[in-house]
């Protein structure tokens, strides 16, 4: 709490070296959506002049869309909102990505994208940090950011490292060439990607509402350079909201014959893909898929 306090008093930089736009897939959850909200606009890094939301409506029936139509009444030109039928996060987000290629608006504007989850929310230094390191290494071929991610547990009002954080955050700063990545298991889009290495072919894979955004990470790795680099930023901070009710998507997975199934196709695919570019990132991808085995088998005991 007192360092809560103490980062809503720092002052805000107003011009940021790069500009970011978040795209978040929305369904059915109002109870989130002031706290994901807040947590953008009060952003140090100034939301005004640098920071823009595509909110895209999966089709929800609550109060989502009311909420989202108050904050962007209050930043027409900072929030985007979209109405789509219900079809699932990853064609949410599939639409967010082509309005941000066509629309003229937005086209060339902005330098980088993120996913931020809408029942989640970041810590108030996660694009200023993200901007700062940014600044400091424009000699540096940096494609992604990766931001530390900490699980908030909304039952019991704590905070915890994600599991995947040891290799990927054990020291402040980590910079390495995306081919050399090994041990850092990647599960998500919890990241800040390069818009100009964006290939716009490389969508989520629609029907697949379990680890399509760690097939989308790797599939984006197998597109960059061999000089790109991933920078793993521990000071920008990512939390992610393990809820109270339990009726999240990752919540009721076991559930599920696509998060069994349909997910470990979409993980051979992405295994393909990666052979055929590095030794490094192969094994990455390995490990990332690893991962995603395991927390498949403690799902299922955890849910005898």
């Amino acid at each position: 709490p007192i360092k809560n306090k103490a980062k809503a008093i720092t002052p805000k930089k107003k011009n940021g070296y790069s500009k970011y736009v978040i795209v978040s897939a929305v369904y059915n959850v109002e109870k989130y959506l002031n706290d994901y909200f807040n947590s953008i606009i009060n952003q140090r890094l100034d939301f005004k002049n640098n920071i823009h939301i595509i909110c895209v409506d999966d089709g929800s029936s609550d109060n989502s869309a009311k909420i989202i139509k108050h904050y962007q009444k209050k930043y027409p030109k900072n929030i985007t909102y979209i109405y789509k039928e219900n079809g699932g996060q990853a064609s949410a987000r599939n639409l967010g990505l082509k309005l941000l290629q066509e629309d003229p608006n937005l086209k060339d504007k902005f330098t980088w994208v993120t996913f931020t989850d809408p029942d989640d929310f970041l810590d108030r230094d996660y694009f200023y940090e993200v901007d700062e390191f940014l600044a400091k290494n424009r000699d540096k071929n940096i494609a992604v950011m990766h931001a530390k991610q900490v699980l908030f547990f909304e039952k019991f009002n704590s905070y915890q490292d994600h599991p995947l954080s040891h290799y990927k955050h054990k020291d402040k700063v980590s910079i390495k060439k995306i081919n050399d990545l090994t041990l850092e298991a990647q599960s998500s889009t919890r990241s800040v990607f390069s818009l100009s290495l964006m290939d716009y072919q490389n969508r989520f894979k629609e029907g697949v509402n379990y680890f399509e955004d760690m097939a989308f990470t790797l599939k984006f790795y197998t597109k960059c350079n061999d000089n790109d680099l991933a920078v793993f930023l521990s000071s920008s901070i990512y939390y992610i909201r393990k809820r109270e009710d339990g009726n999240s998507t990752m919540n009721q997975s076991h559930k599920s014959r696509v998060f069994y199934i349909d997910a470990l196709e979409l993980c051979l695919e992405t295994l393909k893909e990666s052979k055929n570019k590095s030794k490094g990132l192969f094994l990455h991808t390995q490990y990332s898929v690893f991962s995603m085995i395991i927390y498949q088998i403690r799902s299922l005991v955890d849910n005898q």
